[in-house]
């Protein structure tokens, strides 16, 4: 009965805060953007709307049935995605760099052709 609660208590962390705390990482993935207590805030708040809203559209949408296991592979989704964005965000030196040598700018003139030429 015991080792049930104390089972229960740790998944009920690991679901309301592991998925958000890595999502928060990729989104501010250096340490200095903020604080350790928005951080934790953030984590619960982005597990609690996030996890629910990505097994809505798996039932919905995907048409896969909400049960342990798509609830599990919806958690382990959003924790790997977060990784693997903080650890991309933060191995790659100059993220606007590599974008400009993955999509050049576009001139002003060809960007919006149906605009007339001011003279």
């Amino acid at each position: 009965m015991v080792f049930e609660v104390i089972t229960g208590f740790v998944m009920l962390a690991i679901t309301l805060f592991v998925p958000g705390y890595f999502v928060s990482l990729a989104f501010f993935a250096r340490k200095n953007e903020i604080d350790w207590v928005e951080r934790i805030t953030l984590s619960f708040v982005m597990s609690i709307s996030l996890l629910p809203l990505l097994v809505l559209f798996e039932n919905l949408v995907l048409k896969i049935p909400i049960n342990i296991y798509s609830v599990g592979g919806a958690l382990a989704f959003l924790i790997l995605a977060g990784l693997l964005t903080y650890l991309w965000r933060t191995r790659v030196p100059n993220p606007p760099a590599l974008c400009k040598k993955l999509v050049p700018p576009v001139p002003r003139e060809d960007a919006v052709p149906i605009i007339p030429k001011l003279k």
